[in-house]
Parts: structure tokens; sequence; C-alpha cells
């Protein structure tokens, strides 16, 4: 660029100096143009980048939210679940007290309308007043059945023993499910 204070030393008089001049503002225009264009590059990655990072930020809010809303319908499952349990078991225990009721009744109605001769013997009267007056056996849980191992030798010359699970009557209820208060 020239100004209006040019000298005259600056202004190029023989044909060289035009041409030196002119090869000297040709590498200066090249060498703007190199560095536009690497601006230009640059500006262009780092919105490239910029996109790619946005992309990325939306896909993970995307996948957290995806995510958020497995977790949630997991949990309310889950809850449901419980809940389907929980009313279960509590049907479960109001069956099993009503028929331990009706058990109670047909027990003190025997006992009231039936003499002791209508019964078999005199074992089938006892399991029944301890079934009317008792509660369930607290080693049996009511089921009147136990678990036992029962030992099996073993035939031949070895002295092993097998054992199996066997199902026998409750050792403290006889059986009955029921013992005395």
């Amino acid at each position: 660029m020239t100004t209006d204070l040019q000298t005259e030393e600056m202004i190029p008089v023989t044909d060289r100096q035009w041409r030196e001049r002119w090869a000297q503002e040709l590498t200066r225009a090249n060498q703007l143009e190199i560095a536009l264009r690497k601006a230009e590059e640059a500006a262009a990655d780092w919105q490239r980048i910029a996109l790619a990072n946005g992309e990325l930020l939306a896909r993970a809010e995307v996948d957290a939210a995806r995510a958020q809303g497995q977790v949630a319908h997991l949990v309310e499952q889950r809850r449901q679940d419980w809940l389907t349990f929980e009313r279960d078991v509590a049907e479960h225990m109001r069956v099993r007290q009503a028929y331990w009721a009706r058990a109670d009744k047909l027990a003190e109605y025997i006992e009231t309308w039936w003499d002791d001769e209508a019964l078999t013997t005199e074992e089938d009267h006892v399991r029944d007043l301890i079934k009317a007056a008792g509660v369930d056996c607290p080693d049996c849980d009511g089921y009147g059945t136990d678990y036992d191992e029962d030992m099996i030798p073993h035939g031949g010359a070895s002295n092993g023993y097998s054992t199996r699970t066997v199902t026998v009557d409750c050792e403290r209820c006889h059986g009955i499910g029921r013992v005395l208060r």
C-alpha cells in the first residue's frame, strides 16, 4: 500500500524494479490468501467439532432420558409385583384363618352333638379335641408332617451310606397339625 508521502526511492523506476516489486506484492498476496484459507479451514474444523459435540451431547441426553424412563418403568413394575405379592399373602392368610375357623367349628359341633360312642376310637376323639382347642404346631407349621433323613447302606464291599429324605408325622403334634394351647 502506498501513501501520499511516497519518496522517490519507493517508486520503482526501472523495469527490473517493477518486476521485483510486483513479485513481492504477489508473494504477499499469496501468503495472505494461504493464511485466509487456513483460517477458513480452522473455522470450519471448529464448526464441525462443535456440531459433533452438540450431536454427542444430544445423543447422551436422549440416552440418559431413555435410561431414566426404563429405570422408572422397572421400579414401577417391581412395586406392582410387591403389592401383588402382599395381596396374595394377605388372601392366603385370610383363607387359612377361615379354614381353621371352620375346622374349629366342626370340632366343636362334633364335641357338642355326638356322643363318645359315635367316634370310632378314643384316639380320634382326642385328635378332634386337640384340633378344636389347639393352635398350629410350631414345628410343622400346622401341616402335620416333617422331613427325616433315612440312612441306606451300600451293598458290596464298601462301608458307605447314602441318605434319602422321608416324610414322617411330626413328633410334636403326631400328625394332627395342632397342639394344645
